[in-house]
């Protein structure tokens, strides 16, 4: 996951597609745009944004920001509540609204936190738990330790806390959602 940086650029309605194509090769000479969907610009950092507004505002284009996850290839998508939070971009790249979504890890607990007896599986706990959170989930990702990472939307971040308590999982905030502009 490697957060990236946008600025949405609200063209004038009389440019024609090789208006915008210039436009955005006179941006690419200055600073690096690593992913483009439509008139959405993905940059590496904030001091991208800067050069970019700089140059826009002489030719009277409104440009908005936003901040963004760009996720793995093995993420796995849930196509129905995708789209609402995020883009697949012209490379192909998948990137997350964190204005719109936080990133969390569930996980089977150590029994031990928990006080349960040996013979009480974590796992037990956890399948059901796991269920339940990825109803929720915008994307999905296994990792190799059996630890889920799940994108899900900023409001339902206490929701899959809960759920993680009510099962006994552990439950880790690992990106929070950025704070709306």
């Amino acid at each position: 996951m490697r957060t990236v940086y946008s600025l949405d650029l609200h063209l004038p309605n009389d440019w024609e597609p090789e208006d915008r194509d210039l436009f955005i090769d006179d941006i690419a000479e200055a600073v690096v745009v690593l992913d483009q969907h439509h008139s959405t610009l993905f940059l590496g950092t904030p001091e991208d944004c800067d050069v970019i507004e700089l140059f826009a505002s002489g030719q009277r284009i409104v440009c908005e920001r936003g901040i963004w996850l760009q996720l793995a290839d093995e993420w796995q998508p849930n196509e129905r509540l995708f789209t609402d939070y995020g883009v697949r971009a012209d490379a192909g790249r998948t990137y997350l609204d964190l204005q719109l979504a936080a990133v969390v890890e569930l996980a089977a607990s150590d029994d031990a936190a928990y006080g349960a007896p040996a013979a009480d599986k974590p796992d037990r706990e956890f399948e059901p738990a796991l269920e339940q959170a990825i109803e929720h989930a915008i994307a999905a990702l296994m990792q190799e330790d059996g630890r889920w990472l799940l994108a899900v939307d900023r409001h339902q971040v206490d929701l899959i806390a809960g759920i993680a308590r009510a099962y006994r999982c552990d439950f880790e905030i690992v990106k929070p959602a950025a704070d709306p502009a």
